[in-house]
């Protein structure tokens, strides 16, 4: 008889209802998907939108935090990849519009950050492609760049942003 009280306790309070439900309020936004009953927060696959800043989150929720794949959107920005409770975390992908030319980053984040292997390109069309520790340019790398004289590449060690 225990058994089945914690199974059902398990079952309503800490399990995703995979059902999708009339949006509910959470983080200023309303949230559509699977719920962890008992508590009314995200939990499992669902979408968070924020009408008035024109951003939205679809994705994988865990107690109400950003896990597992996602996509989010916010007016000229863009990530598409893995977070990790809450934070960006493994692999991904972002693009921001910054007057009306764009930024990106692919490869690895750590706690939100750019942190392994991966590729950034700048608004002036420069391109760094290597390695990074938090956030900045750091290890073997080659960054490539316009010049009066065409397109070059500089290649060899980083040092927190410095070459």
């Amino acid at each position: 008889m225990a058994i089945i009280i914690i199974l059902l306790l398990v079952k309503y309070f800490a399990l995703p209802s995979g059902k999708l439900f009339p949006a509910i309020e959470f983080e200023e936004g309303a949230y559509e998907g699977g719920i962890c009953l008992g508590l009314s927060i995200p939990h499992g696959h669902g979408i968070i939108r924020w009408e008035e800043e024109s951003k939205m989150f679809a994705g994988t929720f865990l107690f109400g935090m950003y896990h597992g794949y996602g996509v989010f959107t916010q007016y000229k920005f863009f990530f598409q990849g893995e977070h990790h409770l809450g934070l960006r975390e493994g692999f991904g992908v972002t693009n921001i519009m910054i007057d009306d030319a764009e930024e990106s980053y692919e490869g690895i984040w750590r706690a939100d950050l750019h942190h392994g292997n991966g590729t950034k390109k700048f608004k002036d069309n420069d391109v760094y492609e290597g390695t990074f520790v938090e956030h900045l340019e750091h290890g073997e790398g080659e960054w490539s760049f316009d010049t009066a004289l065409g397109r070059h590449t500089a290649r060899g060690q980083f040092e927190h942003g410095v070459f």
